[in-house]
């Protein structure tokens, strides 16, 4: 009973403590924060990040268009959410806050890729591939509209190298998730776009001043988060006598005059998929007469696994993702047909089977998203050539999975 009742002390304690370091957040002017309530806490969570990035865009920190500020700072919700700390209060909402001395912390992913897509259009400038250089300007500049006031070395730099390049067309280059983010961040700056939203009644809560000592406050507790072997009968056959099966070789299937076709026999394939995300797998075929058949099977050996679905704009159906720059793509197909001859060393096959592709982009908090209409789980089609010489074979063909993706096939085969 004592142990009952001391573990109930403790626990009040521990919500008495927890209660007043919330009170002195809220209290505290060195804190900026926001609260949120939902039917579950993720939901909760991500009003109290709504809340805060609207309280942030009522102050100073981004000195831009009031219409299109709150805009700007919701695209900065993948990092206030790294930067600021969260706690549930015991009724159940989620209160987000963030000290005024680590704001700066908010703009440093953003600088950094400024930083390096400027570095990217000085290489490609430096190759006098003026249209991808402007391409990469155009995305530093993007993301640099978006930072407060400062570095202004790297704003020269950048102002250097619009100079140099001009004006012009933008290339188009392979990099959805830099692209995606930035027309969103574009999208921001249209006041054209964000007229209608009314502003917010919020206080704008400011700096605190100077000399404030909120040393003493102790950070809450953080809860979010057989066939016998024998010598071949290969080759023409010159005369129309009977041969008797012998142990030692293979009955032949067709009648000794007809010297179009060979004896049964197995060829092994190592196959692979030209492709911008290529693969790799085998083939097995069987080619008893005329007609024949065969297995395969590719991949790229890459995991097509995903935490959410989402689209190449960008979109999800719960906003949008920030990829942070690594893309996966995952292949694997299975197939099974037939294979016909036309002469003893040429050989069509087509076949059919299951295939599936996807596309998918790492978020900046770690997540992978599965890009639905870059993905597809359909039925796979191929067809192709087989040219023999000896033992030696060579394959050559198209595959699809369901008209999304097409690969040329290459294979190199032994009879055996």
């Amino acid at each position: 009973m004592r142990r009952i009742l001391l573990s109930y002390l403790a626990a009040l304690l521990c919500l008495y403590a927890e209660a007043q370091g919330i009170s002195r957040i809220k209290e505290d002017p060195s804190y900026i924060w926001a609260e949120g309530s939902g039917s579950r806490l993720a939901e909760a969570d991500a009003r109290a990040l709504d809340g805060l990035a609207e309280k942030l865009s009522e102050t100073s920190l981004l000195p831009l268009d009031p219409s299109v500020r709150l805009a700007v700072w919701k695209s900065y919700l993948p990092d206030i959410r790294k930067v600021s700390q969260s706690v549930t209060t015991p009724s159940g909402s989620v209160i987000r806050y963030l000290e005024w001395g680590k704001t700066d912390q908010l703009f440093a992913a953003r600088r950094l890729k400024v930083k390096e897509l400027t570095e990217y259009a000085e290489k490609e400038a430096g190759k006098r591939n003026q249209a991808a250089g402007r391409t990469y300007l155009g995305w530093a500049e993007t993301y640099m509209a978006s930072l407060p006031p400062g570095d202004e070395s790297l704003r020269s730099r950048v102002a250097s190298l619009r100079h140099s390049l001009g004006e012009g067309s933008n290339a188009s280059i392979r990099m959805r998730n830099i692209q995606t983010e930035v027309e969103a961040i574009r999208r921001a700056l249209s006041p054209a776009k964000n007229q209608d939203k009314a502003p917010s009644t919020v206080p704008a809560p400011q700096p605190p001043a100077a000399g404030t000592d909120s040393s003493s406050i102790p950070p809450p507790r953080d809860t979010l988060l057989p066939l016998a072997s024998g010598p071949s009968l290969k080759g023409e056959l010159e005369t129309e006598e009977t041969i008797d099966p012998a142990p030692e070789f293979r009955t032949p299937t067709r009648p000794v005059g007809d010297t179009r076709w060979v004896n049964p026999a197995w060829t092994a394939f190592a196959m692979a998929e030209i492709h911008a995300s290529p693969a790799l797998g085998c083939m097995l075929a069987y080619s008893p007469g005329k007609w024949g058949a065969y297995v395969s099977v590719r991949s790229n050996l890459m995991s097509g696994a995903s935490d959410y679905a989402g689209r190449s704009d960008g979109q999800t159906d719960y906003g949008y993702i920030w990829a942070d720059g690594e893309i996966r793509h995952s292949v694997f197909s299975f197939s099974a047909g037939g294979l016909r001859h036309l002469s003893p060393s040429l050989r069509l096959f087509a076949g059919a089977g299951y295939g599936q592709t996807a596309e998918l982009w790492k978020d900046t908090q770690g997540q992978w998203a599965r890009i639905e209409d870059h993905s597809t789980r359909n039925i796979c089609l191929e067809g192709g050539v087989v040219w023999q010489k000896g033992k030696l074979a060579l394959a050559a063909g198209l595959s699809t999975i369901g008209c999304k993706r097409y690969a040329f096939l290459t294979g190199l085969g032994w009879d055996f």
